[in-house]
């Protein structure tokens, strides 16, 4: 492949490869290395100090075979700690590195592939020196670093948590992973911060998880020593009951989980560790009043007299208590006093986290909070993305200003064309209601009361006025055609980058409440008169708001091309006894009508002749604005296409830092 995005997380590793111009990464799933989905556990198996194994069977083999313990070391959550002078983890990362690149599937690393590997927002220019050199020395190609966080939300980019208009308000992407907290908060296209806390992070709860074990179990650290199995209980064996513990409390936020820890000792007996009715509000006061184990600051006594520690990492460097889920809490709080975001976005391993959403929540008061669908695979799938997204930005930004011109017309054409469909539905609609009950009641009262023609007319036009079933009819046409305009010119949109070569396709931010004057929101329609002699008198305030607004005067005239008299008078001649032609109407429109003049086939050649005339006359009063629709269909385009390139600078911001390995 390509294209390799590396994510080494503190915890899980995953690999995302793509060809080039490949808009789709997938998996690198490395065999018997790998779980199905690509994850590979960052962990490494030692025998009389070389490395043997990486992933779930250096664990497994670790665990099976206690004859051999004693020869034997497991190393894991080592990555936060490959910056640090006197470290063991630069070694333990480029064994990693190295056992990793050799169980990749024949092929996937070519001499020409490019390697993006994801950093922490907040590190010291040591770690990405240092993480430089371990895949230098590792025999990969010298990789290219960019922010955790930036690969997160190209990630939801392209999957669609996000979109570019999210942008244009205040965004916050939280990475709640293994070992560090990040973010990147972003607004008006401008990626305003980046940073996080590189302490605060899962490991955390794993210390935390091992501990309640030891307390409800008298002895557990002094049996696990004995056995020499204690870094693999700690660190690998609780993060697993925490993790199952969390997706339990992810299904049911109430339940009371059983958890259970088993191993062997070095003769091959079975021993076991247990937490019974473990709930939520246990975790949350256990979290509350934690204290780092022995072993846990050890592994980060390089950090205890650094500076740019907050209060809570420094407290819990001296060994003092601490409370986890305020810490969390605090971080959200120093970002809002940035900015106060209208939308999070939550990926990260530990973003699942009961108390994760609740404390983004209670912080920033907003309920717009999304989890990625990508919550593991995030990061390593925006980095194989990355070369695809600067493409695409210089792609889209040529199109856009040597093409869109084009662009606009053509699809200007083709909302003019769902307009035309849905008002001539709509003109059918109206006309067949208006035919079917205000006229048709009408006359077959009329022709049991021998009504006038003029208390006919007059009935007619009180039940159009009032007949609210109209509006109901533009309504539902209106939606339709909103949602097909919108649906169709975003299409045509994908359907014009793609076929000039622009795989990663964002979303054309155009709605079809911009093709109006009244924007959607003024949606009426109003007949005001409906006279079945010369004219039909009609209001329309807007119809099909979001493919045109317009204005009838009220005195519109939808000839009927002959008077009703004149109807009614080839009614007579069928019937064979009157010949109302020779009358003037206004004889006939004070006269009371013979009964026979309105039977049942009469007053169907009257509603026919009418529904005709009805939905012909509408047609025509939507014809008139369609020239009007095409004008304004281009320029609103043009603007969208225009407003998409300025929010498009916002690829810019993603900061790429080349190691320099020696």
């Amino acid at each position: 492949m390509k294209i390799l995005g590396i994510d080494l997380g503190t915890s899980n590793t995953y690999i995302y490869g793509a060809h080039k111009h490949s808009a789709t990464p997938q998996p690198v799933v490395l065999p018997r290395a790998s779980a199905p989905d690509g994850c590979v556990e960052t962990v490494i198996l030692y025998e009389d100090d070389m490395p043997r194994l990486i992933g779930h069977l250096a664990e497994s083999e670790y665990y099976a075979n206690a004859a051999m313990r004693s020869r034997r070391s497991l190393r894991c959550q080592f990555k936060p700690e490959i910056g640090e002078d006197g470290a063991g983890a630069v070694r333990w990362m480029t064994d990693f590195l190295r056992m990793l690149r050799e169980a990749l599937p024949p092929d996937t690393l070519e001499p020409d592939s490019q390697i993006y590997v994801g950093i922490p927002a907040r590190t010291r220019e040591s770690f990405g020196l240092a993480l430089s050199q371990c895949f230098t020395n590792a025999g990969w190609p010298p990789p290219a670093l960019i922010r955790e966080s930036d690969a997160a939300m190209i990630s939801c980019l392209q999957s669609g948590t996000i979109e570019l208009d999210d942008m244009e308000h205040s965004l916050l992407i939280l990475d709640f992973g293994g070992g560090t907290c990040d973010f990147t908060l972003a607004e008006n296209s401008e990626i305003l911060q980046s940073g996080g806390d590189r302490l605060l992070g899962g490991r955390l709860f794993d210390d935390l998880f091992f501990q309640l074990f030891c307390r409800h179990n008298p002895h557990l650290l002094e049996q696990i020593r004995a056995d020499n199995c204690e870094y693999y209980v700690h660190w690998v064996l609780c993060k697993a009951e925490k993790e199952r513990f969390s997706k339990i409390l992810q299904k049911d936020i109430n339940s009371a989980v059983s958890l259970h820890l088993s191993w062997y000792d070095a003769q091959g007996g079975q021993k076991h560790a247990y937490l019974h009715d473990l709930t939520w509000q246990h975790i949350v006061n256990a979290a509350e009043s934690y204290t780092a184990s022995e072993a846990l600051l050890g592994m980060l006594h390089q950090y205890a007299n650094r500076g740019a520690l907050g209060s809570a990492a420094a407290d819990m460097l001296q060994g003092r208590e601490v409370a986890l889920i305020s810490w969390f809490k605090d971080m959200l709080y120093d970002i809002k006093k940035q900015k106060n975001v209208a939308k999070i976005i939550l990926t990260g391993g530990s973003s699942g986290w009961f108390f994760a959403r609740d404390a983004v929540r209670d912080v920033f008061g907003t309920d717009n909070i999304v989890m990625s669908p990508r919550t593991y695979e995030d990061i390593a799938y925006g980095l194989a993305l990355y070369p695809m997204l600067l493409n695409t930005h210089l792609k889209i930004k040529t199109l856009l200003e040597e093409q869109s011109e084009d662009f606009s017309q053509r699809v200007a054409g083709i909302a003019q064309g769902i307009f035309e469909k849905h008002t001539k539905l709509a003109a059918r609609a109206c006309a067949e209601r208006i035919a079917a009950r205000d006229i048709m009641g009408v006359l077959e009262s009329a022709q049991q009361a021998r009504k006038t023609v003029e208390e006919i007319e007059r009935e007619i036009s009180e039940k159009i006025r009032n007949d609210s079933g109209l509006l109901t009819i533009i309504h539902e046409r209106t939606e339709a055609a909103r949602t097909e305009i919108e649906r169709e010119l975003r299409q045509q949109f994908s359907r014009w980058l793609r076929a000039n070569g622009v795989h990663l396709v964002p979303k054309l931010n155009f709605s079809a409440r911009t093709l109006s004057t009244s924007s959607f929101d003024a949606v009426q329609f109003k007949i005001s008169r409906l006279t079945l002699l010369n004219t039909m008198d009609v209001m329309v305030v807007a119809v099909l708001p979001g493919v045109a607004a317009f204005a009838i005067g009220e005195k519109m005239l939808l000839t009927t091309g002959e008077p009703v008299s004149a109807v009614l008078g080839g009614a007579a001649a069928f019937a064979g006894t009157w010949a109302l032609g020779k009358f003037g109407k206004n004889f006939l429109r004070t006269k009371r009508l013979p009964q026979f003049l309105l039977n049942e086939k009469n007053r169907e050649k009257i509603i026919a002749k009418n529904k005709e005339y009805i939905q012909e006359a509408l047609g025509q009063a939507f014809q008139e604005i369609r020239q009007d629709l095409m004008e304004d269909a281009r320029t609103k385009i043009r603007y969208s296409l225009k407003a998409l390139l300025q929010r498009l600078t916002v690829l810019n911001h993603i900061r790429v830092e080349r190691g320099t390995a020696s």
